[in-house]
């Protein structure tokens, strides 16, 4: 989580007031997407609810990119709108795959699962603040961002077709 702190202060040399707002606007989107989540999502989840997730989080990212390399928008708006969607998508997210984590795999199987999941969570997340604070440094923010949301929309695509492959993503688990 090092690319949109850096942006916001390094590269758009936004004031203290404006960060601080755009920070809020994510535990917006969180606590949004929370109440939807509390009045419609049922006790099973569908498998294909996760690459719709990362798709829109991914469209969300390249359409953050394209605003903020053609100046349409304001920075300060961009951001903002970038912060409250975004954050919204991940809660959906990461709800859908943990009901499916628990509905799908045994009780014995879980605590392993989990613990891979949380250790691997750590691991990637370190990565990624590595890779993409060298990126930051050295490459256009938007471009960047641009690549990261196209990435995140080829590798949906390629995780619903493996999905209609293996399993019926639209079966409730």
């Amino acid at each position: 989580n090092v690319g949109l702190p850096f942006v916001q202060i390094n590269k758009l040399s936004l004031s203290t007031f404006q960060y601080a707002f755009t920070k809020i606007l994510w535990a917006v989107g969180m606590l949004i997407s929370g109440l939807f989540l509390i009045k419609s999502l049922e006790k099973e989840a569908k498998l294909a609810d996760l690459p719709k997730s990362i798709f829109l989080m991914g469209s969300i990212v390249v359409l953050f990119s394209v605003l903020l390399y053609t100046k349409y928008t304001s920075p300060f708006l961009s951001i903002s709108l970038f912060n409250l969607f975004f954050s919204a998508i991940i809660v959906r997210y990461r709800v859908s795959l943990s009901v499916n984590t628990l509905n799908y795999f045994s009780e014995s199987a879980l605590n392993n699962i989990l613990t891979r999941q949380k250790n691997y969570d750590q691991l990637f997340r370190s990565l990624s603040i590595i890779l993409f604070g060298y990126l930051y440094d050295r490459a256009n923010f938007s471009e960047i961002f641009l690549i990261t949301g196209s990435l995140m929309i080829i590798v949906s695509l390629f995780y619903i077709k493996i999905l209609y492959y293996w399993h019926d993503p639209y079966k409730v688990y």
